[in-house]
């Protein structure tokens, strides 16, 4: 099976652009294949409005269940690497589901008897997953400028320590080291292998980049 990825400016491309290329696509993916589909691409979705965002979703409801969530965290991901897991459950994400799943079943109470419609092309279709986000989009923007302001001091932080140290980036990083030891977990940082105090302090500042990612709690319902 093919999976695709596209970043929202090629969806978004694909939604309002050429009729004839969007069919073929679609028919591309409907044929055997999944797109693959993150909390990410949700939280951008949140941002076309009227038209825009109608295409948008129309785009994404004619691929019908053919999508898979992957996690936007990468941080999550490089754990599951580590534990040895297989490389598809390295990348699901489970929550993005879950967290939809729940929201759009919450009214229907035990012993109810009302049936709910989980067939492919309706209950799982990508629009509908927007529109579930959309009700979450003040609070996904809040979560995400949070990050951004993260993200902003530790490359000050970075570029300080680059301009006192210029050659921190090789005792960090050396070209035999493996990556996914820096990006590890907490648990693992101890001494980097000898490695500088310099290692150990990027590593903490990995360490709040990972705890402020808007993607670490998943979307609430």
């Amino acid at each position: 099976m093919a999976r695709v990825y596209l970043d929202n400016c090629a969806i978004k491309a694909f939604a309002k652009g050429d009729a004839r290329l969007r069919q073929r696509v679609i028919r591309a993916v409907r044929n055997g294949g999944d797109l693959l589909f993150s909390a990410s691409h949700a939280i951008e979705a949140t941002g076309p409005q009227g038209k825009s965002s109608r295409a948008f979703n129309s785009f994404l409801n004619q691929l019908g269940a053919h999508w898979y969530p992957i996690h936007a965290n990468v941080f999550v991901v490089v754990e599951r690497e580590k534990q040895g897991m297989s490389r598809s459950d390295c990348s699901f994400d489970g929550e993005l589901l879950r967290a939809y799943f729940q929201a759009n079943t919450a009214k229907h109470r035990a012993h109810s008897e009302r049936v709910i419609d989980l067939s492919s092309d309706s209950f799982f279709k990508l629009g509908n997953v927007i529109r579930f986000t959309k009700g979450k989009r003040d609070y996904l923007r809040e979560k995400c400028a949070e990050f951004d302001q993260t993200m902003v001091e530790y490359i000050t932080k970075l570029r300080a320590k680059h301009k006192k140290e210029p050659g921190w980036l090789d005792v960090v990083l050396p070209a035999d080291k493996d990556l996914l030891m820096i990006l590890s977990s907490p648990d693992n940082h101890g001494g980097h292998d000898g490695c500088s105090d310099t290692a150990a302090d990027v590593a903490h500042e990995i360490d709040d980049a990972r705890d402020t990612s808007p993607f670490s709690g998943g979307i609430p319902m």
